[in-house]
């Protein structure tokens, strides 16, 4: 990454903020799901990172991040509930 820092749109970050925009949304909208297997993994960065890097993709391809669903999971475990929530939210 040259000069090492970050740059988002203003709209990113009132999505992250909660600010919900009115009316239809838009075509470009996308959300997100991190996920990781345990609070040891959540303590290190891994998850802050996981979610910067989708971010970072999304900002990439021009969506605006409206939702991100995060959660500490045993990769074992099927029942994933912020994941099945980001399902219903976009269907």
């Amino acid at each position: 990454m040259k000069g090492r820092h970050r740059r988002y749109r203003i709209e990113d970050i009132e999505w992250l903020q909660g600010i919900v925009l009115e009316g239809n949304l838009p075509n470009d909208y996308a959300a997100i799901h991190a996920c990781v297997s345990s609070h040891d993994q959540k303590q290190k960065p891994n998850l802050e990172r996981q979610k910067l890097r989708l971010l970072e993709y999304c900002h990439g391809k021009q969506y605006r991040v409206g939702c991100i669903f995060e959660e500490i999971l045993s990769e074992m475990n099927d029942n994933r509930p912020n994941l099945y929530k980001l399902i219903d939210s976009v269907v």
